[in-house]
């Protein structure tokens, strides 16, 4: 199977926790944040782990380990790009259409 690329923090990440995603099978995923601490990080995995009533403890350790791994890309920050993509998986990254902000 090839490594999927996820296109939404918000989506993906609950998908990674919940095991639909192996974390085996997730290359990274291009957020459109724009995050720069650790404490905005902290309260993004929190507030994903509560819109999706998720452990907050496991959401919060998969999101770092994945931004540990350098598997967490913000293009917003160092592309100056978004994507337009109506999926949240895509496996390259050929199938990303890309806006520049």
């Amino acid at each position: 199977m090839k490594k999927l690329i996820g296109l939404s923090l918000s989506r993906c990440l609950p998908e990674l926790v919940e095991g639909k995603v192996k974390m085996k099978n997730c290359s990274k995923i291009m957020a459109g944040t724009s995050y720069t601490s650790l404490p905005e990080w902290t309260e993004a995995f929190r507030n994903i782990a509560r819109r999706n009533s998720l452990d907050i403890g496991d959401t919060i350790d998969t999101g770092f380990q994945l931004l540990c791994e350098g598997r967490i890309e913000q293009p917003r920050l160092t592309r100056n790009k978004t994507h337009n993509c109506a999926v949240y998986w895509v496996d390259s990254e050929d199938k990303i259409i890309w806006d520049d902000l």
